[in-house]
């Protein structure tokens, strides 16, 4: 049961480490993008800080576990109503979906500015 816990996790935080730096490069603006990039390391890095304090207060692996299993199931739930990425959405040939979801995250932008 470690084992598959343990692949699991490594299964997930190697999806994630891809998916959100990338997901932030795509989304932000280019005077906030590395500090967007900057604070996603450093709250990796407060996660595994964390997990090593709760191990030394802990005895028992299940409750580390389960702690540490709250944020990550939270963040999982929180991703389901996010808006696609623009250059996924462009691939698939939906470009005015696209220009709705750039105009989403960038309110005061000129958005068809890029797709000229």
């Amino acid at each position: 049961m470690l084992v598959i816990g343990r692949l699991m996790t490594g299964t997930y935080c190697s999806l994630i480490s891809l998916a959100v730096p990338t997901y932030i490069a795509e989304f932000s603006s280019p005077h906030i993008r590395g500090i967007l990039g900057t604070f996603y390391q450093i709250m990796f890095s407060i996660g595994i800080f964390f997990a090593y304090v709760l191990g030394a207060l802990l005895n028992s692996f299940r409750w580390i576990a389960a702690i540490c299993a709250i944020v990550p199931c939270i963040c999982s739930l929180l991703m389901i109503p996010n808006k696609e990425s623009p250059l996924y959405l462009l691939s698939k040939g939906r470009e005015e979906d696209a220009k709705k979801v750039m105009q989403y995250f960038r309110e005061h932008f000129d958005i068809h500015a890029l797709f000229r």
